[in-house]
């Protein structure tokens, strides 16, 4: 991880669990690996704080500045 401040955390329907940190970005932790997003994949800033799911498995992310963002099949729209 980015940053070791988490401002929250949230596990999926599959179980992966996602990690918002200050600054460091968004974390995903799935069997056994992090694979950690920040502005360089997409995400429209590296505060992160909150995260949640609807019924079609899209995640939303509230970041600042930035306001929400969507992250459906590998991509961030905002």
């Amino acid at each position: 991880m980015k940053s070791n401040r988490i401002l929250t955390l949230y596990e999926d329907r599959e179980g992966r669990l996602w990690i918002g940190t200050e600054h460091g970005g968004l974390t995903r932790y799935a069997q056994g690996t992090f694979t950690t997003y920040t502005t360089e994949e997409g995400l429209p800033s590296n505060l992160v704080w909150s995260i949640g799911e609807d019924r079609e498995s899209n995640l939303w992310i509230k970041t600042e500045p930035g306001g929400l963002t969507r992250y459906a099949q590998g991509t961030f729209t905002t």
